[in-house]
């Protein structure tokens, strides 16, 4: 803690977060995550560097931050879809992971041999009654449900543009709809 009372291994955490930005958007009928592609070495095999994840086959999450504990609770979140399927024989809710996530992360920022996750998620995906989702956690473990959502350093920008288009974005008739707001806010 700071002397005023801050967690500042939560606020080193949240300015990792700002080093990439990462969009979402939740329509009636589908649920559309996007990246800020940035230029990769010419060396660097593409693939590694992908930032959007399968968690299920229902369920999908990106991310805004540092790569390497993005990997961890991408990891962590496959296990527990996993687990929860065969232990309930049907696969887990959007907002089960979700929560199991920010649970994690809430965790680390009380552990003493560990630092807050510097990654912030947008997890989106149908549950069982094919509703599409889409939630957003932060380093510091709290979770939002959202019909769009940014993370990352355009933040504001994209939240404005969101924000002033909710209601076509809402109406979007499908995926490709839906996509072309979030190539908008992106490039």
């Amino acid at each position: 803690y700071s002397p005023d009372g801050h967690l500042l291994q939560v606020e080193y955490a949240q300015e990792a977060v700002r080093k990439g930005s990462t969009v979402g958007l939740r329509t009636k009928e589908c649920v559309v995550l996007g990246v800020e592609k940035r230029a990769i070495d010419s060396l660097q095999i593409e693939r590694t560097s992908r930032k959007i994840k399968k968690i299920d086959q229902h369920m999908a999450m990106t991310f805004a931050g540092l790569t390497a504990d993005a990997r961890v609770l991408v990891s962590r979140a496959q296990v527990e879809a996993q687990s929860h399927r065969l232990n309930f024989d049907r696969p887990a809710s959007v907002e089960y992971i979700t929560r199991y996530l920010a649970r994690l992360k809430q965790t680390y920022t009380q552990s003493v041999a560990r630092r807050p996750f510097g990654v912030s998620c947008l997890i989106g995906g149908f549950d069982e009654d094919g509703r599409p989702r889409l939630f957003q956690t932060d380093p510091s473990g709290i979770y939002y449900e959202w019909s769009a959502n940014t993370t990352g350093r355009l933040g504001q920008t994209v939240n404005e543009y969101l924000e002033k288009n909710t209601a076509v974005i809402s109406r979007a008739p499908d995926a490709a709809s839906a996509m072309k707001h979030v190539m908008r806010v992106l490039v």
